[in-house]
């Protein structure tokens, strides 16, 4: 009776090495109808990641911007590279404001636009954070 004791308390202390990971917390900024787009795609793929419009203690933001501050840079980015990106999707660190990873994409009147640019930034999401996939996808730029 005494070695089994032994080998139950062996086993159970060993038990919290394989806890399960917590999903990371995102706080979405200024995404207005864009956040569904991105919490369909977090699903599709599967990833451990809870979106909030806010959180007391959240580990990353996404907020969606601009590429450019002023018009006239935005034609001469369109005028010089012949590429019509206006929209970035950035992942920042709450406390530094540092970004993390970022998407530019052209933001479409359409919905399947849409929902292509939110699963494209998802894939980067899930690369910066290492975050391990049901899926094998390659990402082509």
């Amino acid at each position: 009776m005494t070695k089994f004791v032994m080998l139950l308390t062996a086993l159970l202390s060993g038990l919290p090495c394989f806890a399960f990971d917590q999903p990371k917390v995102v706080v979405m900024e200024g995404l207005h109808d864009f956040a569904p787009h991105l919490r369909g795609a977090a699903e599709e793929l599967k990833l451990n990641v809870e979106f909030h419009a806010t959180h007391t203690a959240p580990h990353f933001t996404v907020n969606l911007a601009p590429k450019f501050d002023s018009i006239a840079a935005q034609v001469m980015y369109r005028k010089v590279t012949g590429r019509p990106e206006d929209s970035r999707l950035e992942l920042r660190e709450p406390a530094s404001r540092r970004v993390l990873t970022a998407h530019e994409f052209r933001m479409g009147t359409d919905e399947s636009s849409r929902r292509h640019a939110a699963r494209q930034f998802v894939l980067k999401l899930r690369k910066e954070l290492r975050l391990p996939s049901d899926m094998m996808m390659e990402v082509r730029e």
